[in-house]
């Protein structure tokens, strides 16, 4: 389903779209050329408990001049309102700005899905302030976020002046709170692999992730209220040289008030003030040694047997497994990044097979 406005708008509760084993449901914008066209929109003041499962939203906005409309990022994939949203298994890409955007509402979920080749951000989350009319609320918020087991690659890189990394959380006047990002491998995306903002709208918890080669930083921080623990912060920035980061323009941030603890850092780089605080309790310029950073390797960031990764990072009771379902913890401690090293060794990531008998709508 394609035209001028949204493709696929969802009005109602307890609604389910499954695209099955091969994600046989597919919603393909490259034919639409307006702007703020949506492909999935979940939306209105009713519409809650609705699950997007094993979908593809692809190419949408394929068409829009990107001479004209450089600031219209208002066309999405897929764009989130309403309580009790779940975003499973799907894949996401070719949108013209960002992949997956949530708007507002509370116990969303956005779970292993492959979001990939967006010019904008890959997967956002922002609440705005409203129209006065769902449900009753002035002040738009989304509260008990979860983004986690996420395959993030490639978005941002069609505008050189834009900031658009892999995953951002911001909240301006309104809030975002209790944002749990975990278990996610983030890769190749323009400026930073996760990026939080803006000072004290924001309660974010970032756990487990790898995250590395993007363009600019690892991590781009601008809040306050936040736990970073156990992450792979590797290879980032040009040459690897610029790993974690707090906005050098916001000095508003008191950085004793975030617990930065137990992650893998290749670089700790800021132009506005001393991290040495960070190196406290955290392993600085150690390479994690990955078997392969092959993007297409079976192998890829999995490190191998002699990782100062296995067991170095610290007990988290909402993480209880890695990105491919390994239990945590396999040794004597949790695992650093998205990957829990097997007891046994190995690990199966095998990609899924290519989808058949496709329906395009």
């Amino acid at each position: 389903m394609c035209g001028t406005r949204n493709s696929l708008e969802i009005t109602g509760s307890y609604l389910i779209f499954d695209g099955g084993l091969n994600r046989q449901l597919i919603v393909d914008g490259s034919t639409q050329s307006g702007g703020g066209e949506h492909l999935i929109y979940p939306y209105g003041p009713s519409t809650e408990y609705v699950t997007l499962s094993r979908l593809v939203a692809r190419d949408n906005g394929k068409l829009k001049s990107r001479a004209i409309a450089d600031e219209d990022w208002s066309t999405v994939s897929v764009a989130g309102y309403g309580n009790y949203l779940k975003i499973y298994n799907s894949e996401v890409y070719g949108s013209y700005a960002a992949g997956i955007y949530g708007g507002m509402g509370d116990y969303q979920e956005v779970k292993n899905n492959i979001v990939h080749d967006n010019c904008g951000v890959g997967i956002q989350y922002n609440p705005h302030d409203t129209n006065a009319d769902y449900k009753g609320k002035t002040i738009a918020s989304s509260d008990e976020i979860t983004i986690s087991g996420n395959l993030v690659y490639n978005n941002g890189h069609c505008w050189t002046d834009e900031i658009r990394p892999g995953i951002t959380i911001l909240s301006n006047i309104n809030t975002l709170y209790d944002i749990y990002v975990y278990n996610n491998i983030i890769w190749g995306n323009k400026a930073a692999g996760i990026e939080t903002s803006n000072y004290n709208n924001i309660r974010a918890r970032i756990y487990g992730n790898t995250i590395f080669n993007n363009t600019d930083f690892g991590l781009l921080i601008k809040t306050e209220d936040i736990i970073i623990k156990n992450n792979i912060i590797y290879g980032n920035g040009p040459s690897g040289s610029a790993d974690f980061s707090i906005s050098a323009y916001n000095n508003r941030i008191n950085y004793s008030s975030i617990d930065f603890k137990n992650n893998l850092v290749g670089t700790l780089k800021n132009t506005h003030s001393d991290l040495s605080q960070f190196a406290i309790g955290n392993i600085i310029v150690t390479n994690p040694q990955f078997i392969s950073t092959n993007s297409v390797s079976s192998d890829y960031l999995k490190f191998s047997s002699t990782s100062p990764a296995i067991d170095s990072g610290t007990s988290i009771p909402l993480v209880t497994t890695d990105f491919f379902g390994t239990p945590r913890p396999q040794g004597t401690g949790y695992d650093i990044g998205a990957y829990e090293y097997p007891a046994g060794g190995g690990g199966d990531t095998t990609p899924p097979s290519a989808p058949t008998g496709v329906m395009v709508i």
